[in-house]
Formats: structure tokens, sequence, C-alpha cells
């Protein structure tokens, strides 16, 4: 079961000098109005901000807009990298990415040009959370590395402890949970030893993710209660939502579900009082979610539809699917399987969008690290054209030769990543292309399976219309069962592509036993089966040997004096699958006779399904797949019957 767990991570802002972090707001706001000059302002302004952000992030974003007004009529350019670090932080938290790259990147320029290294830190750090968002994780940690380098350097604890937390973030992204476990109790026991309570209570949430993931239940509760605790008593509203979403996805998963509901429903109300959207939507998800398995399908619309309303309005594409995601399952659980299926659809796309969106960055940093690249060359070819003018005219030729080779790896080189980026380019095409006429090819395969069930229900129905005429209420209310079973497994097949050969062999089955019902048992049925297949893994076609025994007993069967027999036989060869249909019937020659002076003639609409269906198959997989059908003759050429042979690709 996949449920939305949010992993807290510590997010750095620059520790400011004047006041403490933990200053009341009204004391802060009675020093800024005795505030003598723009850089005590700028202070107090920081610390502000850092106060509200993550309980009214509006305000954090007033105050700190309102010292880069400050600063830059006044150069306060410590200050200034300060109040975009925060704003990058909010931003990150409202999901406006591509915004906070350039804040943090302005940031840290500017801390560079006052050689602020403490504070380049922490903007690298940041840079760090950024690009773990972006999934570019080899680049978020190498950011994480050089931002721990320097807190090391200067002993800061709190940064420490903030690098080890997020790359355990980036470990547990791998999947790699015991290192992020270790790395993880090693950054909470460094903010114990500080006695830093929101440095604790992150750590201590992440840990509660960590255990449950690896199934330690238990310990994720004990780490979720501490944690929501301490968020709880600093009033830290963005965290506490999420604790109570972590803690009500515990008792979901282990279907206590009334306890479930309420810690997301507490969620909820506290996310509305403080108006943190992204974690509000991932709350109205998961309990959508509970209410789906209590089967109250009103309730479970209802969040779902708050869910997707509010990830459409912050653009949280990937909440967004999950809402999708819940439509589909919502709708298949009722049996609106039109809905079930629009959902669905739309949830493969926003899937495949975030996946192309990613691919485009790449394409991107590809670029600019190609320019890049370049632009360095062409540099480097400048600086030894100016040395070469300088050098005495005996060292001449030796390094025009050098320039010239250097020329020519460089031209070699640029011509192997114009080719590289080319061939990644049209490998990309030929797979969008080859996606879109996969779907094509499904959206077909659909709509003939569902003009076979018509089929069916027109030759059963006249039988059973027969036994009803003849007052035979046995035999009807008998085959009337059978039919019964045999609609509902046509229906449930239907839901798929493909089915196991188990499946589609109990379909068979019962109308097989229907048509021996109504020809009184004049014909016996035989399977024999390779015991290479394995009918309970191995998957095919649904539906797909049923049309041409039908065929084999409308037309070979029904006019045959005496005992008819039918042949069921399937043999692998590798990831083939042989199936014959043999009969004993008056064979095709007689039959189509027979067809023409009957004025009430069977057409046989299913065999051409049949075809039409393999010939989608064909189409692809680029396999030349075909109907072998052969006419069965003693010595005299008299028919003894008929035998059809498919070949389907096993999956």
């Amino acid at each position: 079961m996949k449920f939305s767990i949010v992993l807290l991570y510590l997010l750095l802002v620059p520790v400011v000098s004047y006041p403490q972090h933990q200053s009341n707001v009204d004391s802060l706001l009675i020093e800024l109005d005795r505030a003598a000059n723009d850089g005590t302002r700028t202070l107090i302004l920081n610390e502000l901000a850092t106060t509200y952000r993550g309980n009214d992030d509006q305000k954090a974003l007033n105050y700190a807009q309102r010292v880069i007004q400050i600063a830059d009529n006044g150069g306060f350019k410590q200050d200034k990298a300060t109040a975009l670090n925060t704003i990058a932080l909010i931003y990150l938290s409202l999901g406006k990415r591509e915004e906070v790259e350039s804040l943090l990147k302005l940031a840290l320029e500017l801390q560079k040009e006052i050689g602020n290294d403490e504070d380049q830190a922490t903007t690298l750090n940041n840079l760090g959370l950024l690009y773990t968002e972006f999934g570019k994780l080899d680049i978020a940690f190498d950011y994480h590395i050089k931002s721990t380098a320097i807190n090391e350097a200067y002993n800061n604890k709190t940064g420490i402890s903030a690098n080890l937390n997020n790359m355990a973030h980036i470990f547990y992204l791998q999947k790699k949970y015991q290192k992020a476990i270790d790395y993880l109790e090693e950054s909470t026991a460094i903010e114990r030893e500080a006695n830093s309570m929101y440095g604790v209570a992150g750590g201590l949430n992440n840990l509660g993710v960590l255990y449950s993931k690896i199934g330690k239940q238990e310990l994720a509760m004990t780490r979720f209660r501490e944690a929501l605790s301490i968020h709880r008593n600093h009033s830290i509203f963005n965290e506490v939502v999420n604790g109570l979403n972590n803690i009500g996805n515990i008792f979901l998963e282990y279907d206590q579900l009334d306890s479930a509901i309420k810690y997301y429903k507490k969620a909820i109300s506290v996310g509305e009082e403080y108006q943190l959207l992204p974690s509000i939507s991932i709350a109205y998800n998961n309990i959508g979610k509970a209410f789906l398995k209590q089967d109250k399908i009103a309730l479970a619309l209802k969040s779902t539809k708050k869910a997707y309303q509010i990830n459409k309005e912050i653009n949280q594409k990937v909440e967004l699917t999950e809402s999708l995601l819940n439509y589909s399952l919502i709708y298949k659980k009722t049996e609106q399987y039109d809905s079930a299926y629009k959902y669905q659809k739309l949830y493969s796309i926003y899937k495949d969008s975030i996946h192309n969106e990613r691919n485009e960055r790449q394409m991107a940093e590809m670029e600019t690290r190609y320019e890049t690249q370049r632009k360095e060359k062409e540099i480097e070819i400048l600086n030894k054209e100016k040395e070469l003018q300088e050098l005495e005219s005996s060292q001449k030729e030796l390094l025009l030769a050098k320039k010239s080779s250097a020329r020519n790896i460089l031209l070699t080189g640029m011509g192997l990543i114009l080719l590289i980026a080319f061939l990644l380019y049209n490998r990309y095409q030929l797979k969008q292309k080859s996606k879109f006429e996969l779907k094509a090819i499904q959206m077909e395969l659909k709509a003939l399976r569902a003009q076979i069930n018509p089929h069916f229900t027109f030759n059963i129905m006249t039988s059973i219309q027969h036994y009803i005429l003849d007052n035979q209420p046995d035999a009807a209310q008998k085959y009337l069962g059978k039919f019964a079973r045999l609609v509902r497994s046509v229906l449930d097949n239907s839901e798929t592509p493909l089915v196991t050969i188990e499946e589609d062999l109990k379909a068979l089955d019962l109308y097989v036993e229907l048509d021996t019902l109504r020809f009184e048992n004049n014909f016996d049925y035989k399977k024999i089966i390779d015991e290479e297949i394995d009918v309970g893994f191995d998957r095919i076609p649904a539906m797909l040997l049923q049309p041409h025994v039908e065929n084999a007993i409308w037309h070979g069967l029904q006019h045959k004096e005496g005992k008819g027999k039918i042949t069921v036989e399937l043999k692998r060869q590798e990831d083939m699958l042989l199936c014959s249909i043999e009969d004993n019937g008056v064979g095709r020659k007689k039959a189509q006779e027979l067809q023409s002076a009957n004025k009430t003639k069977h057409k046989s609409m299913g065999m051409f399904i049949s075809r039409e269906r393999l010939r989608i198959i064909n189409s692809k997989n680029k396999s030349n797949l075909n109907v072998n059908v052969r006419d069965l003759e003693d010595a005299n050429g008299k028919a003894l019957g008929t035998r059809i042979e498919l070949f389907v690709p096993i999956q």
C-alpha cells in the first residue's frame, strides 16, 4: 500500500546576532520601533521573518521583503542574503521551486562578495534541499558535502546536524534506510546536546518515517508522537500538520480506520486555520483513502475532490496524481468503469508529464554545461594565442602545433557532444511515439472486446428461451445459472487486456457446458494442456479461444450425425503458446453448403473479431501471428473435421 508520509527535513536560515530566535514577537516589534538605524532594523526584521516562517508565511514574506528594500538602498548585503534565504524557503514550502534557485544563488553570490563563509554554508545547504526536490540527488549531496566542510571548519554543530539530516533524506529517497537512520541518529544527538528542540523534533519525525519503512511501527509511532508534542509546544504548525498526517498513516496501514480519520481531521483543521495548503492536500488525499476502505463512497469522493482542487490551485503535481489515482479507485469500487478508466488515464498522463518535465530540465542542464565548456575552451584558446605572440620566434612553431592539436581535440569533442545530444533527443522522440501508438492499440483492443459480449448474449439467451418455451424449468434454471457465471467472467476479464490462461479456460468451460446442455450432450469436450505451461501465471489476450470453439460447435458439430467431439490442446513453444481446436464435424465445405441452404444463418462475428484482435497484436509486437485452418480428411477425401491452430505470445 502506498500512502503519503511527509519527510520533514530541517530547513536552515542564517543565524542573526540580535535578538534570539525565541524572543517574543511583541518585544521584537517594540525594538523595531526604537531602532536608531537601518542596520539594526534589518536585523530585527530578519528575526521577525524567521519567527513567522512556517506559522504565518505571508507576514514572514512581508518582513523579509522590507529587509531587501532597505538593503538595496543602504548596501546591507549580509542582511539581504539572509532575507533571500527566508523567502526562498517559504517559496520552497509553497511549491514555487523555479523561483527558489535564483533567490538562493543570488544570496550565495552576495555572501561570497563579503567573505561570509558561515552564511555560505547555510545557503549551500538550502541549495542541496532544492536540488533534492528536483530529484537531482547527486548535485544535492555535493552541496551538502560543501556545506558540511564549512560548518566543521567553524565547529557549527547546528549546521552539521542540519547537513546530516538532509543527507539522510537523500539516503531515504534512494531507499538506503539503515544508512539514513545512522545519519539521523547522529544529527538528533547533536540537537539534543544543544537543547534545540526544533531540531530534535525534526530528527524524531524523520526517524519515525524510516522505522515505518523497515516495519518497526511501534518505534515509528513513538517517534512521531514525541515530535508532534515538541512541535505543538513550540507552535510550529506546519510540522504539527505533517506529524498528524504521519500518525494517521500508521493507523491507516494497520486498518485502524477510525483512528486514522481522527488524526487526518485534526491535520486538516490545523492546516486550514493557518492556510498550509500543501499539507492540507495530503491530509485530504489520505482521509479519502480511509473513507474508501470504510466503503463511505460519498465522503471519499468529497475528500478527494477537495485535495484535487487544492493541488490544482497550487500546482502540486505529485499530490495531484495521488488525487487522480484516488478517483480511479473510488469509481472502480462502485463499478463505474468508464469514470475509473478516465481517471486512471489522467493519472498516467500526469505521472508521465512529471517524468517529462524532469527530462526537459536534464536536457537544459546538458545544454548549459555544454555552453559553459565551449566558452571555457574559447577562453583557453585566446589565452594561448596571446602567449604565442609574446614568445620568441624559435618557440612559435612548436606552440602553434600544440594550438592546432588542441583545436582539433576541441572540435572533435564538440562534435561528439552534439552527436550524443542528437541521439538522446531522437531516442526520446521515438519513445514518445511508441507510447502514443501503444495507447491507441490498447483502446482498439478494448473496443473489439466490447463487441464480443453482445454476441455471447444473443446465442445463449436464445437457448434459454428454448427451454422456457418447452416448459423445462429445471433445465432453464441450470442454464441461467451457468450463463450468469459466464457473463460475470466476461465482465471481469474485460477489465484488463490480458488474463491468465486459467481464467480464460474457466470462461471457455462455462461456454462449452452451456452448449452441451443446448445440444443435449451430443458432443464431448476435452482439454490437453502441456505441463510446461503455468496456467495460473502465464497470460494471454482474453476470450481468444472461445470464438473458434463456438465456430466448431455451430458449423462443425450441429449437423453431424452421431457423437461429436472437440479437443482443445495447448502447447508451449518458448515464449509462444500453440493453441489448437480440433473437431470431428462435417467440415468447412459441408457447413458452407448447409449454411447457404438455411435461411436463418449464424454469422460468425466472433471469428471476425478474433482475426482483428490478432492483427492488432501483430501490430503491437511487430510479429506475424496467423490463424491456420486445416481440413481433416481420410484417404478418400471424406471430411473428418477441422483443426484450427493459433500462435499467441505468452506474457
